[in-house]
């Protein structure tokens, strides 16, 4: 056993990834060629691999996490797929095929087979966004995710079933499903590390209007600066997926919003949510509040800019930088979040 160097959670010997917190386990050395990197780096400078990974990495996984983009709903049953296939793998190398049977059937009766439908959901959107990127590194970029995130929850599995010292339980009895079912706790899958946390953003001192408890946080089309910001985004008859009511919004949605990148004190309005996703999974995109405007796109950290901290706003092309942060959801909507947020940062100035 090991040691994550980030949070102090027991780890495999050679995991590549702590399976608590995510962070990497690798050296500024590259594993492949050795290569002295910066701290914190993703690719190598000299052989271009993630931490971690090396040619033989590559050439294995390249065969086995191959997706078919042609049927956007068949990504996430091809994820589930190879997570199957990587999982049968790694028990039969760690233990051999007579004992991997009953580890194999040990996971099926516990809660894991629901939390991989849940990853696999949030990768089949990751892995599509990848795709679409169509550079020389799409293959190795969704190898490095997938391995990542697959590497984890077998390594939790195996801590939590394959190394506690205890005989392994009657696979087809009822008590072993029921200890299975009380044991594991649920895997935390989300990939994106957020640099900021709620209970550092206060609120800026100014004046403003009382809220009552039922309204905190909670637009809805009565109130007319939500009318407002509406439609100014033409958010009703727009295509793209604007919230202006949280009452009505899925609640699903909400809940990967604020996990994400909406950290708003309980008494800061939001007046409109624009989920960046392609599935629907709120975990990118941005909202504005009555003080601020939060965001976080694709492999990003989150990000806020209260408007009277506003300093710099220009667009790059199509690309939107507020205070030199790059803000790149879609063309047409970072033009119409320039302009808001330029009547914004104008009105603060006043």
């Amino acid at each position: 056993m090991s040691t994550c160097s980030t949070c102090r959670q027991s780890i495999l010997n050679n995991a590549q990834f702590c399976h608590n917190c995510g962070s990497s386990q690798s050296d500024s050395d590259c594993s492949n060629c050795g290569y002295l990197n910066p701290s914190g780096w993703v690719r190598c400078e000299y052989c271009g691999l993630a931490p971690g990974m090396t040619s033989e990495h590559t050439n294995e996984f390249d065969k086995n996490f191959v997706i078919d983009f042609r049927e956007i709903p068949a990504i996430q049953p091809q994820i589930e797929k190879h997570f199957n296939e990587f999982l049968t793998q790694k028990t039969k190398e760690e233990f051999g095929t007579e004992a991997m049977c009953d580890y194999l059937a040990i996971f099926k009766q516990s809660d894991y087979p629901n939390d991989i439908k849940e990853m696999a959901a949030k990768l089949a959107e990751q892995v599509y966004t990848i795709h679409c990127q169509q550079d020389e590194y799409v293959q190795s970029n969704i190898d490095e995710l997938l391995l990542q995130n697959f590497s984890s929850v077998v390594d939790e599995f195996f801590l939590s079933y394959c190394y506690n010292d205890e005989p392994l339980p009657e696979t087809g009895s009822t008590s072993s499903s029921s200890q299975a079912k009380e044991t594991v706790d649920t895997v935390d899958t989300r990939i994106p590390v957020r640099d900021i946390d709620a209970a550092d953003l206060p609120l800026p001192n100014h004046d403003r209007t009382a809220d009552t408890p039922s309204d905190h946080g909670q637009p809805t089309n009565q109130y007319p600066v939500v009318r407002d910001v509406a439609a100014f985004f033409d958010a009703q008859n727009s295509p793209y997926k604007f919230y202006i009511d949280l009452n009505k919004m899925p609640a699903r949605i909400l809940d990967e919003v604020k996990k994400n990148f909406l950290f708003n004190a309980p008494e800061e309005r939001v007046l409109l949510i624009y989920d960046d996703t392609v599935f629907g999974s709120g975990s990118t995109g941005f909202a504005l509040t009555e003080y601020a405007v939060y965001w976080k796109t694709h492999f990003q950290n989150a990000h806020r800019t209260y408007y009277q901290e506003i300093m710099n706003l220009e667009m790059d092309g199509n690309k939107l930088e507020i205070n030199n942060t790059v803000f790149d959801i879609e063309d047409t909507v970072n033009h119409k979040v320039y302009e808001y947020l330029k009547s914004k940062a104008f009105a603060a100035l006043g």
